[in-house]
């Protein structure tokens, strides 16, 4: 039986690592299943502690005594990674944490290591590769970390000025985002909240001096130590592939996996809504209210539909709305223009097929080169066709123009709704041509092929 290290930023059972936790928990029930691996879990860069000592503890989990787990305390590195500038300098300098890391792998002696983000550790971590080359180091990215000191290729973020980072101008990375107190952040994951919030304020007052070559670096660096150190790089996309590629990342150690999800299981393979001919038609945005994810295009396109539609269409918003009162507010005031509209707060994975149930196209507008969205894949599973924008890797799965428009094009989202909308059988088309959705079972078939390939 081989002994697999994986690790992931967040904690096992956590839930802040998003779609990427949920993977890691569905990776790690079909590697147990499947029975060829021993699993041993390590997070890092989220535990912090006021004596500061940089050690690695074992901690327990919901599996149980089927996997061990690990997580580091104290990391250099905070995790996410788009702390501040100081975190980012960790990441290139530290060489505690190799250190400590290679005698944890002395001891654990695995054959493989899966890296699912490198968020939380330094970068001297990949190189351990040289100490231990009969160890594979196998890195899925899931997000742009080795690109982005941001990982999202999104400028701006928190501002509201978001727009693709399409070339790399480094003198933009460094005043990309708002960023964290270093210091303070380690305060409030220590317990000491009063002091290090203070620190964030000061901080938010305080002159900086950016060091531009920073960011060249970061990037440079981290593409020379995947190339140097991964003996597979697994991307979630063609489109991640293509980037990282285009980044410099050397073309015989990468490949594209889809990831598996536990709803490719149960995908129906056609439309879930019996009559596609049926009215009102009904049309859903479910995910976060979020710049990036196109919900506030959503909403402006809502508020520029024209009457003659609108009036025979039933809107579904199914999204965390807590402290968003302005959105609300406006989503109230079209309830008047729609057939109907109904908003929902947010949705698990045991409600999600039942408020996808009547809904005839979902709406994927991502305004970011999207990985993977793991709520494409849900709905095309529950039979949900989806209209997408061009970025990122969703429209992969549609293999279908009539359902795929130019991010934030107005008239073209309006013209492809439109034209779906009057040609009701290209809803069944949909699932001639998608994606077949990958089951876990499948992903850990092809994720053997790197595992085990000599």
């Amino acid at each position: 039986m081989k002994k697999i290290i994986i690790y992931n930023w967040d904690r096992v059972d956590g839930k802040i690592g998003a779609g990427v936790s949920v993977y890691i928990r569905n990776l790690i029930s079909g590697l147990i299943e499947n029975g060829n691996y021993k699993i041993i879990f390590l997070n890092s860069g989220l535990t912090y502690t006021v004596d500061k000592e940089i050690k690695i503890v074992q901690v327990n989990n919901t599996f149980d005594d089927r996997i061990d787990t690990y997580e580091i305390v104290n990391s250099p590195v905070i995790a996410p990674i788009q702390q501040s500038d100081k975190n980012i300098k960790e990441y290139l300098t530290d060489n505690i944490l190799p250190k400590i890391i290679s005698t944890f792998i002395r001891e654990i002696n695995p054959d493989i290591i899966h890296f699912n983000n490198i968020e939380g550790l330094s970068l001297g971590v990949l190189h351990l590769k040289k100490e231990y080359p009969e160890i594979k180091f196998i890195y899925s990215v899931h997000n742009y970390f080795p690109l982005c000191s941001r990982v999202n290729l999104w400028k701006d973020e928190k501002i509201g000025k978001g727009h693709n980072c399409d070339k790399k101008d480094y003198s933009e990375c460094s005043n990309c985002y708002k960023k964290s107190s270093y210091l303070g952040t380690k305060m409030i994951r220590s317990g000491n909240k009063i002091l290090g919030y203070s620190l964030k304020a000061l901080d938010r007052f305080s002159i900086k001096r950016v060091d531009v070559s920073l960011y060249e670096h970061y990037q440079k660096d981290t593409i020379a130590a995947i190339n140097n150190n991964c003996d597979a790089v697994l991307a979630v996309s063609n489109r991640v592939k293509e980037l990282l590629l285009n980044a410099g990342v050397k073309n015989d150690i990468i490949h594209t996996s889809y990831i598996g999800t536990a709803v490719a299981e149960q995908s129906l393979r056609r439309p879930c809504v019996n009559d596609v001919f049926s009215s009102p038609f009904v049309i859903a945005y479910m995910g976060y209210m979020r710049e990036d994810k196109g919900f506030y295009f959503f909403l402006d396109m809502l508020e520029k539909m024209s009457l003659d539609i609108s009036k025979n269409i039933k809107v579904k918003i199914i999204a965390r709305y807590a402290g968003k009162k302005e959105e609300v507010s406006r989503i109230h005031a079209l309830e008047n223009k729609f057939y109907k509209i109904e908003i929902y707060d947010g949705y698990t994975k045991d409600n999600q097929k039942e408020l996808l149930k009547d809904v005839h196209l979902g709406i994927v507008p991502v305004l970011w080169e999207d990985n993977l969205p793991q709520v494409a894949i849900e709905q095309i599973a529950f039979g949900v066709p989806i209209l997408v924008s061009n970025l990122g890797g969703a429209k992969e799965l549609c293999q279908n123009d009539d359902f795929v428009f130019k991010a934030k094009d107005t008239e073209e989202f309006m013209f492809k709704l439109r034209h779906i909308y009057e040609n009701r059988d290209l809803l069944i088309d949909f699932f001639k041509t998608s994606k077949e959705l990958v089951t876990m079972s499948a992903h850990i078939r092809d994720i053997e092929n790197y595992y085990d390939k000599e």
